[in-house]
């Protein structure tokens, strides 16, 4: 072991791109940076960001309308977050509580008991949305005492990538699939019929059903489409009458990121026995999801000497983590993010029928709230025939035409007019656009000159450029 070789975290920003490059290449993953690298954005470096702006090395101001992939519902570096982590790192808090009682911990649960009217008035903190999955899981078979073994999810859901979440996920994003352990079962998304047959074929001869669960995504971020109120209620009655735990996975819309402080919220009187969210928790800031269920959750699986500790993990209630959840929901709350949400949901409206009337019905937007998509709906056929007979390993994929134009747009805007947007590979693929809530007038209007002129240029020049990425690697 060669000390002297190893970097120093002062020498980060002395790296060149070259330099990150290679280090990706040999110790992270060839294929990936590859990848990142027929992107604009993954030819440059970042030497700041702030809010909805991000300011490269080159002194270019790029506006990040991705809203960190769910997570940057503060923006970059919020200052309140900041200024709380500062405080928990300058007073020396302690991190690992495990012997403790910790007043971070025991009021981040209380405040959010508080935002959920005590209806889930109990919580668990693990790192990541997968965790939250995982653990709703476990907590739904140990409520069942292991009599029940089935799982129900949507066919298009996306719940994570470990072993667990995905198990339960049917999603683009989500290709590769392992072995699973668990029961699992389909219904169509939205469909209350396929749900209740789902449910009714799962029936003993006592009238029993074997489905421990139901997962819901209430609003499908990974495909801009939400279920109906409607739906939602009929699924509620269905789990009361056969005795299933209802989850929610909030994971990516949580926080008022559809307009609502959690998007089942739009239905009154509506809730789940476990809510699962995630991401923008941490304020952008730190790695922290949160799981909360109902007291008769807590009651039988919790509730003695062996389930007190049934939840339990390394990183749990980890002061700073607590301290930054505390302080980005009451951000959340002083800074009226239901009201950003609101109007940034009216803005994207508007704009989705103007881009329509553009391009002959050709682009449109779909989403909720802060969480967006832009569709572009052009007959590939032929585009698709033509790769079909490329020696690629792509040429199988049916979207992989619309991949090609769609990465070759966001290539394009991000270049020609400084916005940053990423691409979603779920069935129906699309550009994701979702300003965080540090947004200003400014960034709605740059939001619609760049995709107004996006409708005016034609989309074959921009593949040319995309495709030389992809050929020839940075300097």
């Amino acid at each position: 072991m060669n000390k002297s070789n190893l970097i120093k975290y002062r020498q980060l920003d002395s790296l060149t791109y070259k330099d990150i490059f290679k280090l990706y290449s040999k110790y992270i993953n060839s294929k990936r940076v590859g990848l990142l690298s027929t992107f604009g954005s993954g030819r440059v470096l970042v030497k700041s960001a702030q809010g909805a702006k991000i300011k490269l090395k080159n002194g270019k101001i790029i506006l990040d309308a991705t809203g960190g992939f769910g997570v940057l519902n503060h923006g970059h570096n919020h200052p309140r977050i900041l200024k709380a982590r500062k405080w928990a790192s300058e007073n020396l808090k302690m991190e690992v509580n495990k012997s403790f009682l910790s007043p971070a911990l025991g009021v981040l649960s209380y405040n959010l008991s508080v935002l959920f009217g005590n209806n889930l008035q109990y919580s668990f903190f693990p790192n990541s949305g997968s965790e939250a999955i995982d653990v709703a899981l476990r907590l739904s078979f140990r409520y069942h005492s292991q009599s029940k073994h089935k799982i129900l999810f949507s066919d298009r859901a996306f719940h994570g990538k470990s072993l667990g979440p995905q198990a339960i996920s049917n999603s683009g994003e989500n290709p590769i699939k392992t072995k699973t352990f668990l029961s699992v079962d389909k219904f169509k998304f939205n469909d209350s019929i396929s749900l209740k047959e789902k449910i009714l074929k799962s029936l003993d001869s006592n009238g029993e059903s074997n489905i421990a669960a139901l997962v819901i995504e209430p609003f499908s971020a990974s495909t801009m489409t939400e279920c109906s109120n409607e739906f939602l209620l009929n699924a509620r009655h269905l789990c009361r009458k056969y005795k299933i735990i209802l989850i929610f996975d909030e994971v990516y819309t949580g926080f008022f990121k559809t307009g609502y402080l959690f998007n089942f919220m739009r239905c009154n009187e509506l809730w789940p026995d476990i809510l699962c969210f995630a991401k923008s928790l941490g304020g952008g800031k730190s790695s922290i999801a949160g799981v909360s269920y109902t007291k008769e959750i807590s009651n039988k699986c919790l509730n003695d000497p062996v389930g007190a500790n049934f939840l339990s993990s390394t990183y749990y209630g980890f002061y700073e983590e607590c301290i930054t959840a505390i302080e980005s929901l009451q951000i959340a709350v002083d800074e009226s993010y239901q009201n950003k949400a609101n109007n940034f949901d009216l803005f994207m409206k508007k704009l989705s029928l103007e881009l329509e009337k553009k391009s002959n019905g050709q682009i449109y937007l779909k989403g909720s709230g802060s969480l967006w998509g832009l569709f572009y709906e052009r007959d590939l056929e032929k585009t698709q025939k033509i790769i079909s007979l490329l020696p690629t390993a792509f040429k199988n994929d049916r979207n992989f035409a619309k991949k090609v134009y769609l990465s070759s747009a966001i290539n394009w805007l991000f270049e020609k007019e400084g916005v940053l947007t990423a691409l979603s590979f779920g069935f129906n693929t699309h550009i994701l656009i979702s300003l965080n809530f540090a947004y200003q007038s400014e960034d709605l209007e740059k939001i619609r000159n760049s995709l107004l002129k996006l409708c005016e240029v034609n989309w074959e020049k921009f593949i040319p450029r995309f495709v030389s990425n992809m050929l020839f690697k940075p300097n």
